[in-house]
């Protein structure tokens, strides 16, 4: 049997493991609670915060122990802990969900996210036509779509908005250069849920997009305006006094006790996974944090093609910030999905003394990352918080320095496995 075959069989395996998962998680959640396993999921925060908006006790969203006896009081007294994190910007997107029940909303907010989320990755696509000597990817590759698997189970697993930052992001890309404003509107709209674009004002201000920027500011400060008028400005006190600290009790002291750092994608909680706190932590993700940030700011101002600036942001973004999730990666999991589409196609093309190894070592790796919304939660849970390392050596793989060298590499080392003289190479 080819290792290409294995290969396909092991991401079959990989699928099959994580639906499992998510159905001994149904099995389990009815048992334990007399509750379906549909209700204890984050999509119940999105359905709820506009029912207690519309009946008059928004506060209760923020007060951790108030938002419990809500829940409960709607799905059962056996409900599992949930806890609103978001902005209340996020409110405004979730105000529609309350004119329906919650499993008609579930269906809705599922089918018409992804669908959005579809449009928003053909349009990026398109933004990166005419890259270098590759071939168009698009939505009817066998092997993209095989990839993208893996983000939208990872999504539809854990009922979460991945669908929809996922669109707004590529939306942004997608419109950086061609239709800025509209670029701005996007990232604007993406606020809230801000770690996702902690970096994308530098990369604006390094690329001298005045537009996007402040076209972005702008939508910002709109959102925000009309959360006040319609929220009040005590819903801010309360994310800040409330949310805020509890989202940094999440990353700082749920360790390997707990499922949330299984499901991360940081070096700051590769090392909560393997029991280290506090300083030593830190240091362990600014390892990964340091020089990803100055790869990928010399990668977007030394690279041509739209998509490996694309990859700088996305790779930059994802091992700087610590408090990201596997179902946050939907645009990275899409640059990723290409680069291997791409790796695959040159490996065909190229003539067996031109190092087609080195395109499919890349094309590899690319593929792992891409799937990684599936198989980081296994990888960290049974062997090693090993998610920062691939993304990291996928960035070094993307910038054109990277590139070179491991090209070079794979050039000699497939020379000299032929008894060829390294000079030939």
């Amino acid at each position: 049997m080819s290792i290409a075959k294995l290969l396909k069989l092991f991401y079959i395996g990989v699928l099959c493991v994580f639906v499992l998962f998510e159905i001994q998680f149904q099995i389990h959640a009815y048992q334990e609670t007399g509750i379906a396993g549909i209700y204890h999921k984050d999509f119940a925060n999105y359905w709820m915060a506009p029912k207690l908006f519309l009946a008059g006790n928004l506060s209760d969203l923020f007060d951790i122990s108030a938002y419990m006896e809500a829940l409960r009081a709607e799905f059962g007294n056996n409900y599992s802990d949930h806890n609103w994190s978001y902005p209340p910007t996020f409110i405004l997107f979730c105000l529609p969900l309350a004119l329906f029940g919650y499993e008609v909303a579930f269906v809705l907010f599922f089918l018409l996210t992804l669908l959005f989320f579809c449009w928003a990755t053909s349009r990026f696509l398109a933004s990166c036509k005419g890259d270098g000597s590759f071939k168009a990817v698009t939505w009817t590759d066998p092997l993209f779509i095989g990839l993208m698997l893996a983000f939208v189970l990872c999504n539809i697993r854990f009922a979460q908005n991945g669908f929809l930052t996922g669109g707004l992001l590529l939306m942004a890309l997608a419109s950086w250069n061609k239709s800025p404003i509209i670029g701005g509107i996007f990232l604007g709209l993406l606020t809230f849920k801000p770690q996702l674009g902690v970096l994308l004002p530098l990369f604006l201000l390094l690329d001298r997009n005045w537009k996007m920027f402040f076209s972005a500011s702008a939508t910002t400060i709109a959102l925000i305006s009309v959360s006040l008028a319609v929220f009040g400005p005590q819903a801010w006190i309360d994310y800040f006094e409330i949310s805020v600290p509890w989202q940094t009790k999440i990353l700082t002291e749920f360790g390997a006790g707990s499922s949330y750092p299984y499901m991360m994608y940081s070096g700051f909680m590769a090392a909560r996974m393997l029991g280290i706190d506090g300083t030593f932590a830190w240091i362990i993700h600014a390892a990964f944090a340091v020089p990803a940030l100055v790869l990928s700011v010399w990668m977007f101002l030394a690279s041509k093609a739209w998509l490996d600036k694309s990859a700088a942001i996305l790779l930059g973004t994802f091992l700087f910030v610590p408090y990201t999730f596997n179902y946050d990666v939907g645009a990275l999991s899409v640059v990723l999905a290409v680069y291997a589409v791409r790796s695959k196609g040159m490996a065909a093309s190229l003539q067996s003394g031109e190092a087609p190894v080195y395109w499919q070592t890349s094309r590899l790796l690319f593929a792992i990352a891409a799937i990684l919304p599936v198989l980081g939660f296994q990888l960290n849970y049974t062997l090693f918080p090993l998610i920062p390392i691939v993304l990291l050596m996928c960035l070094i793989a993307v910038s054109p320095i990277g590139r070179r060298v491991f090209e070079r590499f794979f050039l000699i080392f497939n020379h000299r496995s032929k008894g060829l003289p390294v000079e030939a190479s």
